[in-house]
C-alpha cells in the first residue's frame, strides 16, 4: 500500500502591497523568486517526509526551498507540478492589495477567463499527467510532492478518479497536505 502526499509549499515572504490590475504579472514574478518563511512543521508532516521513498517538487523556487526546511533534496522535479498560472488583464484598472488581485484572478480563471494563461480545462489535463507520473513514482514506495495549492487540489481530484482514497483532506494553508492511498493494485 503506497501513499502519495501532496504538500503545499511554505509561506512566501512577500509584501502585500497595493498594485494595479495589470501589475499582477510583476507581482507573480516576484512571488516566484521570493524566499519562504521558516514555519513550524507538524510532527505528522515531518514523519511523512522522513518516511518517503521519493521526494518530488515543482520546478518553482518556493517548492524546492520548502523541501529544504526538512533538510532534504528532491529526487524528482517537474514543471508538471508547477502552480496553475493566473490570467490577468493587460489594462489598468484600480489599485487593490496584491493578494486580493490573486484571489480575483483565480476566481475569474475558475469561471473560464484565461487571458495570458492556460485554461482550466488544459490545466486539468496537466494535472492528470502529473497524477499519472506520481502513481508511477509510487510504484517504488511512498511519494511526497511539495507543490502548490490549486495544482495539488487538481492532482488530488485526479488521484481520486484513479482509485486513490484521500485520507486527509488538503488544506489551503501553507504546509497543508493531502494523503492519497492506493489500497489495491
Amino acid at each position: 500500500m503506497s501513499q502519495i502526499i501532496l504538500v503545499r509549499h511554505a509561506k512566501v515572504d512577500i509584501p502585500n502591497h497595493w498594485i494595479y490590475s495589470y501589475e499582477i504579472k510583476e507581482y507573480l514574478e516576484l512571488y516566484n523568486t521570493s524566499p519562504i518563511l521558516k514555519e513550524p512543521i507538524s510532527k505528522e508532516l515531518q514523519k511523512l517526509v522522513e518516511g518517503a521513498d521519493t521526494l518530488a517538487t515543482s520546478k518553482l523556487f518556493r517548492a524546492k526551498e520548502t523541501l529544504k526546511l526538512f533538510n532534504k533534496e528532491p529526487n524528482f522535479t517537474s514543471s508538471l507540478f508547477n502552480e496553475s498560472p493566473l490570467p490577468y488583464f493587460d489594462f489598468k484598472l484600480f489599485k487593490l492589495p496584491a493578494k486580493v488581485w490573486v484571489v480575483f484572478y483565480r476566481l475569474l480563471w475558475l469561471l473560464g477567463f484565461s487571458k495570458n494563461a492556460i485554461s482550466l480545462k488544459q490545466e486539468q489535463l496537466y494535472a492528470k499527467k502529473a497524477a499519472i507520473k506520481l502513481t508511477k513514482l509510487a510504484n517504488n514506495g511512498n511519494v511526497v510532492l511539495i507543490g502548490h495549492g490549486v495544482k495539488n487540489y487538481l492532482i488530488a481530484k485526479e488521484l481520486k478518479s484513479m482509485g486513490y482514497i484521500l485520507t486527509k483532506k488538503g488544506s489551503k494553508k501553507n504546509l497543508g497536505y493531502y494523503i492519497a492511498i492506493k489500497t489495491t493494485n
